[in-house]
């Protein structure tokens, strides 16, 4: 089988899209398919704050030759200009190309919520008509969608091997919290930051890098948060030791652009409990396993991690669940749960 995967993010880029499209790829060659790739990064675009809009409608013929090569098509999305463009130029039903197309977020600007919701059904409405099949991440985004015969949830997993034994430090001294995630504004480490604000017995480390971490390297020393330790991105061996020793992993994030959290489910399997906002995917993910505050709240956040700080036996409990929870999300199951779908859809 020859797989044209899409999306508009794809490695060196360390987002949640391009890291689930690596495990993607991945897992498809592992399986003995042939498997091509296209990103934004392959076109000009422009960027407006989180929006970027490609040039991709004014450059298709440099797509068309791998469309034609393809058995089928896994198109990510949505992102504007970009996804649209694929869906639209694809065609409608009938074509020789299957098109599964995998919704990971909903799109989500500030002070543009109008346009954005109005966005939102219009691009469910397109990928609806244009693609063989709808793929969820959760089902938190199903009410977009008016037929429900034609969507699938097939969520993201973790990488299932040894996890290493968690640090004789964890469940000792102070609260140990671990943030991993890039250092945009939508991820919600000002808030963090603010909801640890002179709070003694909590210690932080947030791992990642992007273009606001100065900027929030000077927000923690200016607001005395508590202990807090910024070393922009670490290698995979160190953020599995950080997991180990971590006693909660945290993802404060703002904005339905957050839509899974993948790295709460790395941050589960290692015991670490999560405290996450309460964002649709994302408390799907979360479950019974850990404690959701409402987004953007830093007070809420703050009681959160206090309750935790204060009561020990409850983080073993959730600890212990947190790892029962994660053990649904694996890699294996969401490549092979692709690939049957591929299967079907080129046999018709």
């Amino acid at each position: 089988m020859r797989i044209l995967l899409v999306a508009s993010e794809l490695p060196p880029v360390t987002s949640g899209v391009a890291q689930t499209c690596l495990r993607l790829v991945e897992g498809y060659r592992r399986a003995g398919a042939e498997v091509e790739t296209w990103d934004r990064g392959r076109t000009p675009s422009l960027h407006l704050g989180e929006l970027r809009l490609s040039a991709l409608p004014f450059t298709w013929r440099r797509v068309l030759p791998k469309v034609r090569w393809a058995d089928v098509i896994h198109l990510h999305g949505p992102a504007p200009s970009f996804a649209d463009t694929f869906l639209l130029r694809l065609g409608g039903h009938g074509r020789r190309v299957p098109v599964v197309y995998t919704h990971h977020f909903e799109i989500d600007l500030p002070g543009l919520g109008w346009a954005c919701r109005l966005y939102s059904r219009g691009h469910a409405r397109l990928a609806e008509r244009r693609a063989d099949r709808v793929v969820l991440s959760t089902g938190a985004y199903r009410d977009l969608y008016r037929d429900p015969s034609r969507l699938t949830v097939i969520p993201w997993g973790a990488d299932h091997q040894p996890v290493p034994e968690p640090s004789p430090e964890r469940g000792r001294g102070p609260l140990r919290v671990l943030f991993v995630g890039q250092m945009r504004a939508y991820k919600g480490l000002p808030v963090l930051l603010e909801a640890l604000r002179r709070v003694e017995g909590i210690e932080l480390t947030a791992v990642g890098s992007g273009p606001l971490l100065d900027e929030y390297r000077r927000l923690a020393e200016r607001l005395g948060s508590a202990a807090v330790h910024l070393p922009g991105r670490v290698d995979d061996g160190e953020l599995e030791r950080l997991r180990a020793g971590a006693d909660v992993v945290v993802l404060p994030s703002t904005s339905r652009l957050e839509a899974f959290g993948m790295v709460l489910v790395e941050g589960m399997r290692a015991g670490c409990v999560p405290v996450a906002s309460a964002l649709p995917g994302v408390s799907e993910v979360v479950g019974e396993a850990g404690l959701t505050p409402p987004p953007g709240d830093a007070e809420a956040l703050r009681r959160s991690l206090l309750t935790l700080r204060d009561d020990r036996a409850l983080v073993r409990r959730l600890s212990a669940a947190a790892r029962e929870r994660a053990d649904r999300f694996r890699w294996q199951t969401t490549v092979a749960d692709y690939l049957e779908l591929f299967a079907d859809l080129t046999a018709t």
